[in-house]
């Protein structure tokens, strides 16, 4: 059965980086622009994982992840973070929040994809 991944990205470049990716391993992509498009998104489907980026307009990663917790449907989602923000307290805030895992901008895309396929495993 295909995986499905949301990303949660403003970046254009990004966006598609990640889609052209994670579509070669044979997911399921779906992209959106911001965390409200997101959160549309989730009252109509579930994906498996959930990739966001931290720095959006209208509605941040940080604070889409934090409604997901509150939301008994998109609690056990798992979540990476995808961000140019590489500081040490950005880090702990994402992962406080909820990420699993954190990556920094230019990304390692095989790294990237490893934690992927590690989250569905465990998830499955």
């Amino acid at each position: 059965m295909t995986k499905t991944v949301l990303v949660v990205e403003d970046d254009k470049n990004i966006q598609e980086l990640l889609r052209l990716a994670m579509y070669n391993e044979g997911y399921e992509v779906i992209i959106v622009n911001n965390g409200f498009e997101a959160l549309a998104y989730l009252e109509k489907q579930q994906p498996d994982l959930l990739i966001t980026d931290i720095m959006m307009p209208e509605l941040d990663g940080i604070k889409l992840m934090k409604a997901l917790q509150f939301r008994e449907e998109t609690k056990d989602i798992p979540l990476i973070i995808v961000s140019a923000k590489d500081s040490v307290p950005d880090i702990l805030k994402g992962l406080e929040s909820g990420a699993r895992f954190y990556f920094t901008k230019p990304l390692k895309i095989n790294e990237l994809l490893a934690h992927i396929k590690f989250l569905l495993k465990m998830s499955a």
